[in-house]
């Protein structure tokens, strides 16, 4: 007996550290946005489907192409979002946009969404500074910048895109000057870019933990993503369900403990049999 649990608590702590793994799911890139707008005399009709590009060709699809948009999230809370997307900073004075996370919900018929309108985002994680998280609870209309805000009159800088190129009417960045102080939850998150020959594309690639956040690992969560460049030509936005799992060496231990008293109840059960037989001789 005390060999076999020897043997079961050895099997326990080989199998322990490969059960921790993550949950990974794919977002794929389905935003087919199309937004006309006028004053009754023009109209600004933009091009429809995903991506919106300075002209048609192929060569310059590509440039603002966003293919998906893989979630991984361990046991632990470790969060890695990885946009896969050729897209790079500066093209035709175009940057980044910021990560936006909701995790009570989404609305996915409301993509430009912001303040009251459609999703109401919980955090943004701060591209530009590449490892800032910041709370969104209370921020005034004057913290979201929409794409046209940075091709736009608002902006007041010579514009790089004309107005049917680029899709308006997007979330794109926070202006984290117009954020409370308190806003600032976490800066230790990570962003960096590198090239994946699995995918053959570029990765953009965002890292944090669930407790940046503030959230309690041991709740449930529905957790929204969105990111998009600054002229918001493709947008990428989804969910995905993350649930608290039990340590994997708990579930080992009391599989062990089981297994356990599975044997000695079989060793107490033996003598019993064995004294019965004798009296009925």
């Amino acid at each position: 007996m005390k060999h076999f649990l020897c043997i079961l608590l050895l099997l326990a702590g080989f199998l322990a550290p490969g059960l921790a793994s993550a949950d990974t799911e794919v977002i794929e890139d389905g935003y087919y946005g199309y937004y006309t707008y006028g004053d009754g005399e023009t109209n600004y009709g933009q091009r429809g489907g995903d991506v919106i590009a300075l002209n048609p060709t192929a060569t310059y699809v590509d440039k603002f192409d966003v293919t998906s948009m893989i979630v991984d999230i361990n046991s632990d809370g470790n969060v890695s979002i990885k946009i896969v997307t050729d897209y790079q900073s500066g093209t035709y004075g175009t940057t980044y946009g910021d990560l936006f996370i909701d995790v009570d919900g989404w609305d996915e018929n409301a993509y430009s969404s912001y303040s009251t309108t459609g999703t109401n985002w919980d955090y943004v994680f701060d591209t530009s500074s590449k490892n800032s998280i910041y709370s969104l609870t209370g921020a005034n209309e004057e913290a979201y910048l929409l794409s046209q805000y940075f091709f736009g009159e608002e902006d007041g800088t010579v514009k790089k895109l004309d107005d049917n190129e680029y899709r308006k009417d997007q979330l794109v960045q926070v202006d984290t000057n117009e954020l409370s102080s308190g806003a600032l939850l976490s800066d230790e998150g990570t962003f960096d870019r590198e090239y994946s020959n699995l995918l053959n594309s570029y990765l953009l690639i965002y890292t944090f933990n669930l407790e940046d956040l503030g959230l309690d690992l041991e709740d449930s969560y529905d957790l929204a993503f969105r990111w998009t460049m600054t002229c918001a030509n493709d947008v990428i936005e989804g969910s995905v369900s993350w649930q608290p799992v039990p340590e994997p060496e708990t579930m080992v231990m009391l599989g062990v403990g089981l297994l356990g008293l599975g044997a000695l109840g079989r060793r107490r059960l033996s003598p019993v049999r064995i004294r019965s037989k004798r009296k009925a001789q």
